[in-house]
């Protein structure tokens, strides 16, 4: 991926804002923003208690 295709995940960059990253706060990329948006609308949606749900949704996050 290249630079420009990168900064364009982060909205944050559109305000014209520095911003100097650290270890506790960071802008979200849109892809962050919609993968937790999905998982919301889940767990307050449909099934609540479902671990096995939650494991898939951890390792499918980690292989994308």
């Amino acid at each position: 991926m290249d630079i420009e295709k990168a900064r364009s995940l982060f909205p944050y960059l559109k305000t014209g804002k520095i911003y100097l990253g650290h270890a506790s706060t960071a802008p979200m990329s849109t892809y962050v923003v919609n993968r937790l948006k999905e998982y919301i609308t889940e767990r307050s949606e449909g099934v609540i208690d479902d671990y096995k749900a939650v494991l898939r949704s951890m390792d499918s996050v980690k292989a994308d």
